[in-house]
């Protein structure tokens, strides 16, 4: 069944978060098996992308405006000259807008590496390729972030969902945590049916963000108790 949408993008009815298994909902210290954590972020991805997948095409567009909006009122994103974007896939927020008078920076696959890596970009049409997944990425001749871009940089982080303490649960397979280093701010960019109240499950690995940014609010995770890691990951 179809979830029902508010004007601000927020889902209502069938398939809200409190409607998933009780074991998927981060509530105490005890440790849940990498197999349990794994099927549990499964099943969330697939509630949460509904959620995103339901939202009417024509009102994406004021949600994305909205978002941006929310994201320019943040002070580090306005001292950064550097942004650390990505490439809309799917459902993803589309938010290049705010590229506007910075230089931008994207994933890009290092096969030597089997990592990603950040990389400036001027032109779209002459610097982007298609690359690992099928998704665009920056050409293989275009040289990689430096630490010091890296290290000042504002990085907008597509996300599946948040919760209000920055756990982020990602696409699959870590890529972005990995990415995300050292002393520059990570914003998530979600629309506000993404954003959930309840805690979400984590791991060692994840990196929590500072901001969650949606079409309604800006969440300052920094503030909020639950705030997992630091900036070196532990």
């Amino acid at each position: 069944m179809p979830l029902a949408y508010s004007q601000n993008g927020v889902a209502t009815g069938v398939g809200d978060f409190a409607s998933l298994p009780n074991q998927c909902v981060a509530t105490g210290p005890e440790r849940r098996s990498e197999l349990e954590d794994s099927t549990c972020k499964s099943r969330l991805r697939r509630c949460f992308e509904s959620r995103r997948k339901a939202i009417p095409m024509a009102e994406r567009p004021a949600l994305d405006r909205a978002l941006a909006r929310n994201v320019s009122t943040i002070p580090e994103y306005l001292s950064a000259s550097c942004l650390g974007g990505f490439v809309p896939i799917g459902a993803e927020p589309d938010l290049g807008s705010l590229a506007a008078g910075k230089r931008l920076f994207l994933p890009r696959f290092n096969r030597n590496q089997l990592a990603y890596e950040m990389v400036e970009i001027n032109n779209p049409e002459r610097d982007l390729a298609i690359g690992r997944y099928g998704i665009p990425e920056p050409v293989s001749t275009l040289p990689a972030a430096s630490e010091a871009d890296l290290a000042g940089m504002f990085y907008l982080v597509p996300a599946v969902a948040c919760d209000r303490c920055g756990v982020r649960l990602g696409r699959g397979g870590g890529y972005y945590d990995r990415i995300l280093r050292g002393e520059a701010t990570w914003a998530a960019v979600v629309y506000s049916c993404q954003l959930s109240d309840e805690k979400l499950p984590s791991e060692p690995h994840d990196v929590s963000m500072d901001y969650v940014v949606t079409d309604a609010e800006v969440v300052d995770c920094r503030r909020n108790p639950g705030k997992q890691k630091d900036k070196t990951g532990r």
